[in-house]
């Protein structure tokens, strides 16, 4: 997911009070640097951690990236690792006594195979110090010739048998790990794959997506049964569109000149100045609410709360 690019920036945070509800976002391919700050992503209610690409884990100045998005109301610590040659990173989320471990990848065609045994090793020092943790670990792996499957001992593969794929697999079979996804992108390849130690993962094709995908990465929705102790705290923020100020949006929109800002621009800038205008008369005018879920079930009258009450 290709977010650097000033317009996708744009789209990304005009898309993202959308996904506020979500426990994690993991984006693999981010393309960011430090010029890029995480305030300028947009991911208001949300903890970023991220790798940008480097020195240490790639020869290439461009691409690569991944970050991990946590929903403020997860508590989490991220997870320091001895490896710095792989674009990975790792964060344990706590819900109470429970603990999920996160993890993101992003595995550049043909790497070396230094890389992907570092990646390995990451791994399993993970596990081992982290014993009897949920886990869950997302990313793009770029391994198109290995097809996946999963019994009820764990993953299933048969690829053509080089290191690469070797050292994997065999890594996280021995982790009893289980395969996920088995979404084929539009070429007919499954590059992006989600590894749990839980066969009760789900993954769809995701409905919405943060920005345009591209024919290689298929946004996916995924659902972990994760049970957390903490049934107090079901609660999130949204925007209310409903009790919105619409006059004051359109004072603001009509304050513009627009013939005279657009000509200063091609269609795709002339797009991401509208979409910042709008986003920025969003933020201005439109109020942010706290969701509680109810205490009692939708069909409860008033006169049987009171009963109850």
């Amino acid at each position: 997911m290709y977010v650097a690019q000033k317009t996708k920036l744009v789209n990304l945070r005009c898309s993202f009070p959308m996904f506020n509800f979500y426990d994690v976002i993991i984006l693999t391919e981010t393309w960011l640097t430090p010029a890029i700050s995480d305030s300028e992503l947009g991911f208001h209610g949300f903890q970023v951690i991220r790798l940008d690409r480097n020195p240490n884990n790639s020869s290439f100045l461009r691409g690569g990236g991944v970050l991990i998005a946590i929903n403020n109301s997860i508590k989490y610590h991220p997870i320091t690792l001895s490896t710095s040659n792989v674009e990975q990173i790792f964060a344990l989320l706590s819900f109470n006594s429970n603990y999920l471990l996160v993890g993101g990848v992003y595995l550049p065609p043909h790497s070396p195979l230094p890389v992907v045994e570092s990646h390995v090793a990451s791994v399993e020092q993970i596990i081992s110090s982290y014993k009897s943790v949920s886990v869950i670990l997302c990313g793009d792996y770029n391994l198109p010739n290995v097809t996946w499957s999963s019994d009820e001992l764990g993953l299933i593969a048969t690829s053509d048998h080089n290191m690469v794929t070797t050292s994997i697999i065999d890594s996280f079979s021995y982790l009893n790990f289980f395969q996920h996804n088995f979404l084929p992108n539009s070429h007919g390849s499954i590059l992006d794959l989600i590894f749990s130690n839980s066969n009760k993962v789900t993954s769809s094709t995701a409905t919405e997506s943060l920005v345009i995908p591209g024919p290689y990465h298929p946004p996916l929705h995924i659902i972990f049964p994760f049970q957390s102790d903490n049934v107090a705290d079901n609660t999130h923020t949204y925007k209310d569109f409903k009790d919105a100020n619409y006059s004051g949006i359109s004072q603001f929109f009509n304050s513009f000149n627009w013939e005279s800002t657009f000509s200063q621009y091609s269609i795709d800038g002339a797009a991401s100045i509208f979409n910042e205008a709008l986003l920025h008369s969003i933020e201005l005018f439109v109020p942010t609410k706290i969701y509680k879920l109810p205490k009692f079930p939708l069909w409860t009258s008033p006169t049987l709360k009171n009963l109850i009450l």
